[in-house]
């Protein structure tokens, strides 16, 4: 049951298509960790293993902190979603349709429609 549980809760997560931003990974890392250092503290008494469980979330949490302030300052695209930046490019290359009709390209079906003249289109490209 547990095996299916898992298999399912993956499908979910991979079903949309997209890739997520940069931090997923990391982020699973981290709930991993944090759940062994649970499961460690209330499970052992061994006191060692405690401090090394918490030493090994710190070290997940810090390098997680540090991946996500360096891209932030650096390139904040990469903590935005595929489909997002997909989204953005369409939007700023003037690009409508949806997924039924594909992709319009609003400069032509605006020469097509008669409302604009080639030279306006090419003037403010």
């Amino acid at each position: 049951m547990p095996g299916t549980f898992i298999k399912s809760l993956f499908a979910q997560a991979t079903a949309t298509g997209v890739k997520d931003n940069v931090m997923k990974s990391l982020t699973w890392a981290l709930l991993i960790v944090i759940a062994a250092t649970a499961a460690c503290v209330t499970g052992t008494e061994i006191v060692a293993l405690h401090w090394l469980s918490c030493v090994a979330s710190s070290l997940v949490l810090a390098v997680y902190l540090g991946v996500y302030i360096y891209c932030l300052l650096k390139d904040p695209d990469l903590l935005r979603g595929e489909s997002f930046i997909i989204d953005k490019l369409s939007i700023e290359h003037s690009v409508s349709g949806d997924s039924r009709a594909g992709l319009v390209d609003t400069k032509l079906k605006a020469l097509e429609a008669g409302d604009v003249d080639s030279r306006e289109i090419d003037e403010a490209s």
